[in-house]
């Protein structure tokens, strides 16, 4: 969040206007599982906005968990129904003329991944999803399509890899996807929440 937050700076969240979350603190400090309910909001995030959150990914990346002790500070590019895609580190968002995040910065990585530095800096290229077999990078992703409520999302090989942990943790299953091969092109459709 460099130029805009420093670290030690201190911050007031209002956590009620995008729907406060409800759950039992003392077993979240015992690091249990805790259930998690969100009370309706007032108002919408919207792009650029700065939002306070946990990171879903603790100690792992093969799922979705919460350490609900642990809060990220980060600004939203992209919203619910858009498709983030990163070309030269600058951020683009279909539909959306505006600036999308730190320009400053996307412009330093820039300089950084061009002068060859990035391994004395410790810098790491991969990206989402573990794996890499897409080759996305921090400078070179997407485009990745960000699901709206209600939107369906063809599923294939790819398309899993980037949703299973998304739809997993919202259905609170594992999904089970039988591949079925011919006039369909070996998709099948799942709708989510």
């Amino acid at each position: 969040m460099e130029p805009s937050l420093l670290a030690g700076d201190c911050i007031l969240v209002d956590k009620c206007s995008g729907g406060a979350r409800l759950f039992n603190v003392l077993d979240a400090v015992e690091k249990k599982e805790v259930k998690i309910q969100r009370m309706s909001g007032w108002r919408n995030y919207q792009r650029n906005d700065v939002l306070v959150f946990n990171f879903p990914y603790p100690g792992r990346w093969d799922s979705i968990a919460l350490d609900v002790m642990l809060y990220y500070v980060k600004r939203c590019i992209a919203m619910p129904g858009d498709t983030l895609e990163i070309r030269n580190t600058h951020y683009r968002v279909s539909g959306f003329d505006g600036i999308a995040g730190n320009v400053q910065a996307q412009e330093e990585l820039d300089e950084l991944i061009s002068s060859g530095m990035t391994e004395e800096r410790g810098l790491v290229l991969k990206s989402f999803p573990d794996g890499g077999c897409n080759g996305w990078t921090i400078s070179e992703f997407g485009p990745l399509y960000i699901p709206a409520k209600g939107s369906v999302v063809g599923m294939n090989p790819e398309t899993r890899l980037l949703y299973r942990n998304v739809i997993e943790w919202e259905q609170e299953k594992e999904t089970d996807i039988a591949w079925r091969f011919g006039s369909a092109g070996g998709q099948c459709d799942t709708q989510l929440p």
